[in-house]
């Protein structure tokens, strides 16, 4: 039985000590916050805070280890510029790297923020504080997002958009009466899967205010629009400010079909007639606001990634360099990936050579966010080093795909197949020359 190694490739946004000033739009989620692959999951919880200024997060996060928390925080406030991006979690006091604002009615602006809180966030149970909310009009709650690693997780992407996307009752676009449509873009495969997707909502309230959440999966065009036909106000409804007036932190388990692409999410506010007698709000569709959306897709190792040149290696001189060449293969008909390495470092004279590969996977980052796509590949197997048996080797590569910015080769060098880090050593940089050229399956 072949063993998969602890995995986590990152491609995300890490804002630390970076304070940025606010993104004023209404619209679908786009910014990624986070995007990885390995055996890591997400984990939320939140607290309603309106008409309060403190509360408390109570979640258990599973796994080892905290890869990376994120705490949101929001509500409504009087004039352009205004809001309050400061906020006490858990003692420490935080600011906001990234901050979301637009325009709701006559003066009041929403206002969204959120802080990277990973050094504050531990496995398992905690109940974490969070304080020192400013003078908002109308404040609406805060949520914490985690990703964690588990190792009998299967290898999944994980990828987190956030944003300022409101759906308001009986307004028209961009502010309601429905959000817009967030996707979720991943590679395509000859096999079902299940996404489990997590959003957080701020400005919920009550459990009889008509809301549904609509998600579509597919190939090609994406639709603009996924409310057809309009609901029923029926119940019951799944945003309802659960986690205390004013938040909601939703989950759900959505099935991709083999040869789709994509997963669109959208929140229907669902337009009904109030009844006399009962609250004005009795009966109206939700009025809110989507923070920030989590999806987790298990991935297969399933492409072709080929490759040589050259790159700079310590003490970078003009000949300090490494060669490398290799090919690595892994489609739906093989029963396993196959490829073969050699990689020389010029200065240390280490040569190694592989001829197994035990994984591979290939992936995009950021589809359709330039004009060609930064294509991403990841594989490992059992090789020597200068002749000698008992290593382990693993490579990580991106292909950029446009001709003007170069492609990047990474190798590690392990004495365990488990790939504990860290590893005896380790040389990467951008290529000085060659290429490196991932290939989709085939049809």
């Amino acid at each position: 039985m072949k063993k998969q190694a602890s995995l986590l490739i990152l491609t995300a946004f890490l804002v630390t000590g970076t304070i940025i000033p606010a993104v004023f739009a209404d619209a679908a989620l786009t910014f990624t916050r986070f995007e990885a692959v390995g055996r890591i999951s997400i984990i939320s919880s939140g607290v309603g805070l309106r008409d309060v200024d403190s509360g408390t997060i109570s979640i258990t996060v599973p796994g080892t280890e905290v890869i990376a928390a994120y705490l949101y925080w929001g509500g409504v406030d009087s004039g352009i510029a205004a809001g309050d991006n400061q906020v006490t979690f858990d003692g420490t006091p935080k600011t906001a790297d990234k901050s979301y604002s637009d325009w709701w009615y006559s003066n009041q602006y929403h206002y969204i923020y959120v802080a990277e809180v990973t050094s504050l966030v531990s496995t398992g149970y905690a109940d974490y504080d969070v304080e020192d909310f400013g003078p908002l009009t109308q404040s609406y709650g805060a949520g914490l997002l985690v990703v964690y690693r588990d190792e009998t997780l299967p290898l999944s992407k994980v990828t987190i958009l956030e944003g300022l996307d409101s759906f308001w009752f009986d307004w028209l676009n961009p502010r309601g009466p429905n959000s817009e449509v967030t996707y979720f873009d991943f590679t395509k495969t000859n096999y079902n899967r299940d996404v489990d997707i997590t959003l957080i909502v701020g400005g919920t309230e009550h459990n009889d205010r008509p809301n549904e959440i609509w998600t579509e999966t597919g190939a090609g065009s994406k639709p603009t629009n996924l409310v057809d036909p309009p609901s029923s106000p029926n119940g019951p409804y799944p945003l309802t400010g659960a986690d205390g007036d004013g938040w909601d932190t939703f989950t759900n388990t959505v099935e991709v079909q083999k040869g789709d692409e994509w997963l669109g999410v959208q929140i229907e506010s669902i337009k009904t007639t109030s009844d006399s007698g009962y609250p004005d709000y009795y009966g109206r569709g939700t009025s809110a606001v989507l923070i920030a959306a989590g999806f987790v897709l298990p991935v297969e190792g399933n492409g072709k990634v080929t490759g040589g040149g050259q790159i700079a290696v310590e003490p970078y001189g003009k000949k300090d360099v490494g060669s490398f060449g290799f090919n690595a293969m892994w489609f739906s008909r093989d029963d396993g990936p196959k490829g073969e390495l050699q990689y020389l470092n010029h200065v240390t004279d280490k040569l190694v050579h592989a001829h197994i590969v035990d994984y591979l996977i290939v992936w995009e980052y950021l589809e359709g966010n330039k004009p060609m796509p930064l294509q991403k590949a990841y594989f490992y197997g059992p090789c020597t080093v200068n002749h000698e048996e008992g290593y382990w080797f693993s490579v990580y590569v991106e292909d950029d795909g446009e001709p003007k910015n170069p492609d990047f080769f990474e190798i590690k060098i392990f004495d365990n197949e488990e790939l504990n880090e860290p590893p005896l050593w380790t040389d990467f940089n951008d290529l000085l020359n060659g290429n490196i050229q991932i290939h989709k399956p085939p049809k």
